[in-house]
This record gives C-alpha cells, structure tokens and sequence, in this order.
C-alpha cells in the first residue's frame, strides 16, 4: 500500500494499512451488484463482469501523479488528502441519493 494513501485515509478514519490489492479472479465468488471504477485507466480496462452488475465509472485525478511533481512530503500528502476528499464528497452524495 502506497503509505501517503494509508495516510490520507488514517487522517479520515479509515486504517487501511493491512488492506491490499486483489486480483478480480480472486474474487471471483463474490456477486457484485455495482462496480464504481474511479480512474481512467480502470474504466477503459474494467472486465465484464457476470450477471446484473450496474457500472458506474466517476473519474478523479491519480495522487502519485499529482505528488510526483511535489519534492515536499508535506506537499506530497496535500495531493492524497485532496483527492481523498472529493471522492469521500462523491460517495456521500452518491448514497444519498
């Protein structure tokens, strides 16, 4: 886990630290009803997923590349927070609705 993401999500109350990437064959017991993808690259390259499941693609900025250009470490983490937090704005409107 990239430790600016587990960070920014400590910061918002979330430890994500012993959460790790899957491969969607790893999971492939797992029915899902909705699919968000959040970045570009997932949404031109999602799988097709089996059944009913409604795909939702809400695109936001990649953070690494957002910090790649930031020397600071302070800065660096700026750049996840600020990602972090519209797509906790994102979620919390989407369920509202």
């Amino acid at each position: 886990m990239n430790p600016y993401a587990v960070e920014a999500m400590k910061k918002n109350g979330v430890d994500i630290s012993s959460h790790h990437a899957k491969l969607l064959q790893d999971l492939d017991h797992v029915h899902f009803d909705l699919v968000i993808t959040v970045c570009d690259h997932a949404d031109a390259n999602c799988p097709v997923f089996p059944g009913n499941t409604t795909r939702i693609h809400q695109g936001f900025d990649d953070p690494p590349k957002l910090a790649e250009q930031y020397p600071d470490a302070e800065d660096k983490m700026m750049q996840y927070l600020k990602v972090c937090k519209e797509i906790k704005e994102y979620v919390e409107l989407f369920f509202r609705i």
